[in-house]
């Protein structure tokens, strides 16, 4: 990338800083959500399958919906 930029092979237009600080402040979030929201092992493993289904379910759909709206919250658009 470092000899594109510098051979002016590749000139990014405006607006891809704003897009990726967006983007990185979607990720924080959904590694907040992640960190904090997913159990222990050892909680983990004492649950019977259907237990573990329906959390990881809800994990994803947890991460799905709180990436979304923080790419929302801060702007971006489709």
């Amino acid at each position: 990338m470092y000899f594109l930029l510098k051979k002016k092979i590749y000139v990014p237009v405006a607006g891809w800083k704003s897009y990726l600080i967006r983007i990185l402040f979607a990720n924080a979030v959904l590694i907040a959500l992640l960190w904090w929201f997913t159990p222990d092992m050892e909680i983990w493993f004492e649950w019977q399958a259907f237990e573990r289904l329906r959390m990881l379910g809800v994990l994803i759909l947890g991460a799905v919906m709180s990436y979304g709206l923080s790419l929302w919250v801060s702007g971006l658009r489709y």
